[in-house]
């Protein structure tokens, strides 16, 4: 099923008050591959007819309602499927290469994900019911810095905000490692034959986000405060 089909299929099930369906499952998807027909492609499953159910919620941690969750197995697509009033979703899927991925499309722009669980397993779950942790939502900004470097040295540049993101990894239901909404740094090391650099960032909104850029000789740092969903900012360096 491709995108725009989607986009229309999605649309009616609004018109007609269904707010939690599988849209698509792997087992009834077709996938193209230059030269090789549906017929010759084969996927081995480890875990096979499960359900899994969750809810997408806020940072406060109340229910959120007509969000989109992206359910992905080794690369492969198993559902998208819309949260009902109460911010809950249930589907039916397998699970390949004992890996299955739930990614909270963002509301503003489906290029970005609001968070995103990878779910692993060391044995082959068969006719479980798969409880996801809650899917986390919380207003994010696309923000990009430009450092110029004016200067004929080599600089460094030290990053520090809040993430815009939540991603958390589980193995066998038990939480390994998480980075959500919370201080991250990013350090980048400039040459001085570069003029400078561009970083793109996924801030939290309402957050700071503090730039240093530093030589052997001298120091600034900026900091400013994440309001729009689009934001960019330019650092001349001399």
């Amino acid at each position: 099923m491709n995108m725009k089909n989607k986009e229309k299929l999605r649309y009616i099930l609004k018109l007609i008050g269904i707010s939690t369906i599988l849209v698509m499952i792997l087992s009834q998807s077709s996938c193209y591959v230059a030269g090789v027909s549906d017929d010759d492609i084969t996927f081995s499953s480890f875990g096979e007819n499960n359900i899994y159910t969750g809810t997408v919620v806020d940072g406060d941690g109340s229910p959120i309602a007509d969000r989109t969750v992206i359910i992905t197995s080794s690369q492969l697509d198993i559902a998208e499927i819309i949260t009902d009033s109460n911010g809950f979703y249930q589907v039916n899927g397998d699970i390949y290469d004992r890996h299955i991925t739930f990614s909270l499309v963002n509301d503003e722009d489906d290029f970005y994900v609001d968070s995103e669980y990878t779910l692993s397993y060391t044995y082959d779950p068969f006719d479980q019911t798969i409880n996801v942790p809650p899917l986390i939502s919380i207003p994010s900004s696309s923000v990009q810095i430009e450092i110029f470097n004016n200067t004929d040295l080599d600089i460094s540049i030290n990053c520090n905000y809040v993430i815009g993101l939540c991603q958390k990894y589980f193995e066998d239901d038990v939480e390994i490692s998480s980075l959500c909404y919370e201080n991250d740094n990013k350090l980048r090391n400039i040459p001085s034959n570069r003029a400078g650099a561009i970083l793109n960032l996924r801030v939290e909104t309402g957050t700071s986000v503090s730039t240093t850029v530093s030589n052997l000789e001298n120091s600034i740092t900026e900091t400013f405060i994440v309001v729009e969903t689009n934001e960019e900012k330019t650092i001349n360096f001399n």
